[in-house]
Formats: structure tokens, C-alpha cells, sequence
């Protein structure tokens, strides 16, 4: 699809109606093209996190912060689903 002679969702820094926008897109590569590191890196920390909880499990649950350690296996889990996603995609 195109709009103006540009292709939908490309920016290559031209202005279709030759006016001065406020806004630019900066033209910088992306530190992690396909999420697979930062997927890992995040996986590992609330599985770190998992573990800290569950270790201090009895302390938080008479604080009543018990719900964090079922917040931190889910965001494990969500975690091992979205990395394994993002490195199948970057595969293909």
C-alpha cells in the first residue's frame, strides 16, 4: 500500500506535502533487532526474583506481599513464551 508514492509504515525522511514537522524519525539502528536478548535477560531476572521469593516466602506472606511471588513466576513464564517466540521468528 502506498500513500503519497511511500510505501505504508516506511519512513525514509522525506515530507510528502513538503512542510517542516516538529517531529523527526531518528535514523539509529536498533540495539536488539529481534527481542531475544532482552527476553533472556529478562527471564532470568524474575526467575532470579522467583527464587528470592520463594526463599523469603514466609516473611512476605506475613507482610502480605505473598501475591509477589506469583507475579514473578508469571512474568518467568510469560518470559520463557516470549523469547522462545522472538528467537523461532528470528530463525525464519
Amino acid at each position: 500500500m502506498t500513500c503519497h508514492g511511500h510505501v505504508a509504515g516506511h519512513y525514509d525522511g522525506t515530507v510528502a506535502n513538503q512542510r517542516e514537522h516538529l517531529l523527526t524519525q531518528a535514523n539509529v539502528a536498533p540495539v536488539d533487532e529481534n527481542g531475544v536478548t532482552v527476553g533472556i535477560v529478562g527471564t532470568i531476572a524474575f526467575a532470579v526474583a522467583s527464587i528470592v521469593c520463594w526463599i523469603m516466602l514466609d516473611r512476605l506472606t506475613v507482610n502480605g506481599y505473598r501475591d509477589w511471588l506469583w507475579i514473578c513466576l508469571t512474568g518467568t513464564a510469560l518470559g520463557i513464551v516470549g523469547t522462545a517466540y522472538c528467537w523461532r521468528r528470528s530463525r525464519h
